[in-house]
Formats: C-alpha cells, sequence, structure tokens
C-alpha cells in the first residue's frame, strides 16, 4: 500500500484533545503516530484510530495495568544503549522465579525466538554486555546444560540499536562467539529505524537474523506480559522505553 494512502487512511494529523477522551491513549498514539502507520496497515485491514481501534492494536484493553497508562520517568536524558539493556535485563532477572520465567518468556516472544524454549524449572541466564573474543553482546538469554563444550544449550542472542548503525562486520562477530556459547543458538536486531546499511548487512548473513523496531518489540511484549508478573516500576521503564525509543 502506498504511504501516502496509509497516512490518509489512520490521520496524518495528531489527534487533539476532547473533554471525552482519555488524555492516556491520546498521548501514546500521538507518540507512536509517525512511523507506526505502516505496521498499522499491515496488522488491521481496516486501521481505526477510535478508542477500542487503538486499545486493541496495543494491546491495553486485555491487561488491567499497561506501560502505555504510566508515565515515563522525567530524568531529563535520552538512555544509552548500555542503560537500556542493562535495566532490561535487570528486569528480567528478578530473585521470584515464576516472575523471571514469565518476563523472560515475554521477551523471547515479543523478538519472535521461535526454537526450544527453557521450561520453567530451568536456570536462566541473563546478561547485558556479555564479553566475547571481539566485542560484546547487547543481551544474552542462555539456558540448559551443553551436551559438548559450549557454556550451555540454548541462546538467545540479541544486537540493539537506539539510533546509531552497525559497525562492519558486527553481526559477523556475534554469529562466530556464538559456538562457544551455546549449542543451538538463535539471533535479534533491535533497532529504532531502517538503514539501508544495515540491512544489507542482514541480508548477506549466512543466520536468520530476527530483525524487530523498538516501537513493534514493545507493542508485542506489552501483550505477552501477565499483571501478577509485572510491577510498577517495570512499567515504568518500559513507558520511558516507548517514549524515547518508539
Amino acid at each position: 500500500m502506498e504511504i501516502r494512502a496509509v497516512i490518509n487512511s489512520i490521520g496524518k494529523e495528531p489527534i487533539f484533545f476532547e473533554s471525552k477522551m482519555d488524555t492516556d491513549w491520546v498521548n501514546a498514539f500521538n507518540r507512536t503516530l509517525g512511523e507506526h502507520t505502516i505496521k498499522w496497515a499491515e496488522d488491521i485491514t481496516m486501521p481505526n484510530v477510535s478508542k477500542s481501534g487503538f486499545e486493541t492494536f496495543y494491546h491495553l484493553a486485555g491487561r488491567e495495568h499497561d506501560a502505555l497508562n504510566v508515565a515515563p520517568l522525567n530524568w531529563g536524558f535520552s538512555l544509552k544503549e548500555p542503560q537500556t539493556t542493562g535495566a532490561l535485563v535487570k528486569f528480567m532477572s528478578h530473585s521470584t522465579p515464576n516472575v523471571r520465567f514469565s518476563r523472560v518468556g515475554s521477551f523471547l516472544r515479543a523478538l519472535h525466538y521461535d526454537s526450544e524454549r527453557p521450561e520453567e524449572h530451568e536456570k536462566i541466564s541473563i546478561f547485558s554486555e556479555y564479553p566475547t573474543g571481539d566485542g560484546r553482546i547487547d543481551i544474552l538469554i542462555a539456558w540448559g546444560k551443553s551436551a559438548r563444550e559450549a557454556k550451555f544449550r540454548h541462546a538467545f542472542i540479541v544486537e540493539v540499536k537506539q539510533g546509531a548503525v552497525l559497525s562492519p562486520e558486527q553481526l559477523k562477530k556475534y554469529e562466530d562467539a556464538a559456538p562457544a556459547i551455546a549449542d543451538t543458538f538463535q539471533f535479534a536486531f533491535l533497532f529504532k529505524s531502517f538503514c539501508t546499511d544495515d540491512m544489507k548487512q542482514v541480508c548477506a548473513s549466512d543466520q536468520d537474523w530476527v530483525c524487530s523496531q523498538w516501537w513493534a518489540f514493545l507493542r508485542r511484549m506489552e501483550g505477552g506480559l501477565q499483571d501478577e508478573t509485572d510491577d510498577f516500576e517495570f512499567r515504568q521503564f518500559r513507558s520511558t522505553l516507548w517514549e524515547q525509543l518508539a
């Protein structure tokens, strides 16, 4: 579909407040209007900017609590990549096993991890800035005992960008490091917006990199979380990610 038609079908102007409108969802819609028009057209046949249509698309109707209904942190500065990945890992590495399992599962599903997933009783190791021989992996989730000389049986390796571009051969370095980490592995590339050079590097790889923009990842993760394993601090951090990266 032509981008002009998509924009016109949704409304190219921000929504203005009316007395009957909930300010939270209006603000959330305006924050996500720009880059999301193409995805709206892909995911719903008739894009609908009514309150019910917006809530359905962003999973607001399915959960009592949602990050888009919480004000973001007002820190006055933009998160750096290590701050983002470190905080995500901290929130996933919850001390309560069922909370950790639920949050990790939502993260994996949000980035379309389709290999064997951890069992609830398994120990899950979660790292940010995991060192390799030639760099650092932004987010690594690993579990299971290796059947050979690797450290784990399964691993999910995530490269994160918040506006920067990939350095030359950056994905290849992660691919080369993976066999020493786990017997089986899957890769994901999480980024803010499309970059031609980045996509060329992805397409040149022999591995199937799952690619996702931040807003799409956050939308899917939000829909996969459960109220009983969520909390206000995690919601507020996700709201900050929506504010800064989506």
